[in-house]
């Protein structure tokens, strides 16, 4: 079973033989469905990514003693956001891999 075909083509000029990959409609479709579903991922990789790196700045510049954040800080960081933000995170992401 395969998704396309491959058709063997002779170039009148030269004489040489190429191949061309027709895809089906389903194909297609696939393939236009990863793509879409990659630009999300990243996106979605890259605002959970800055959603973790502000509230673990945020967490050290609004610390009243600076001296007693340790190195959890990013790992209470990712459970903020996974829990309260992760949402916010993949809409977002969704609004801009539409629009892209």
């Amino acid at each position: 079973v395969s998704s396309g075909s491959v058709d063997t083509h002779v170039d009148a000029v030269t004489g040489m033989s190429f191949k061309t990959i027709s895809y089906d409609s389903q194909a297609k479709n696939a393939i236009y469905f990863l793509v879409f579903v990659w630009f999300w991922s990243i996106g979605f990789i890259e605002a959970m990514g800055q959603i973790v790196s502000a509230h673990s700045v945020l967490s050290w510049y609004f610390a009243p003693r600076r001296s007693q954040i340790g190195s959890d800080s990013v790992l209470r960081a990712v459970c903020v956001a996974v829990r309260y933000h992760m949402g916010t995170a993949a809409m977002g992401s969704l609004a801009i891999a539409l629009l892209r």
